[in-house]
């Protein structure tokens, strides 16, 4: 039998279970005879590198360690948010608006009103797209649709999606990223 399994820990019957482990961790067997801290659970850490506590911090939701221990959500007038281990904004403050669509840089556009006007546009080519996709969001529109028009659908998203494209004047589409094919 193997004696140093989590299984058989040093052996037969001696079970490495999770009830002796520290939240959100598991149990690894050591040199064969004794039951230990194995890790943290995925999306779990130990930040705060105590181990009676465990894997305390969730890095998908903890805006003081989101992706990774000490990653702190912070961006200039805004209320952050840790949504699947990334940063996100929440929402803006003060009547600043996020004009440009970039999570790192905050809301750092200032309007009295606290209303966001469109971003300009900037053209940034014509291009051919193939599967996948590269902007998945589609609303399908008439004729009348607009680059403007466009533009406020796809940032009006939370979080905006920083491109998006017209298709025969008849079809927006929003995405992130483009030019993959």
């Amino acid at each position: 039998a193997d004696f140093g399994s989590a299984f058989t820990c040093g052996g037969c019957g001696n079970n490495c279970d999770y009830s002796w482990t520290t939240p959100h961790s598991y149990p690894q067997c050591v040199s064969s005879s004794y039951c230990a801290f194995g890790g943290c659970q995925a999306g779990w850490a130990n930040c705060d590198v105590t181990l009676a506590n465990g894997c305390e911090t969730s890095l998908y939701t903890d805006i003081n360690n989101c992706g990774a221990c000490g990653a702190r959500c912070n961006a200039t007038n805004t209320n952050m948010t840790c949504v699947d281990g990334r940063c996100r904004i929440l929402n803006c403050l003060n009547n600043f608006c996020d004009y440009n669509g970039i999570q790192s840089d905050g809301c750092e556009y200032y309007s009295p009103s606290g209303v966001c006007p469109p971003a300009p546009l900037n053209y940034v080519g014509c291009y051919a797209d193939g599967y996948p996709k590269d902007f998945v969001t589609v609303f399908e529109y008439n004729n009348k649709m607009t680059p403007s028009v466009c533009q406020k659908m796809c940032t009006s998203y939370k979080p905006p999606y920083t491109y998006f494209g017209l298709l025969n004047g008849y079809y927006c589409s929003c995405g992130n990223s483009y030019a993959t094919h």
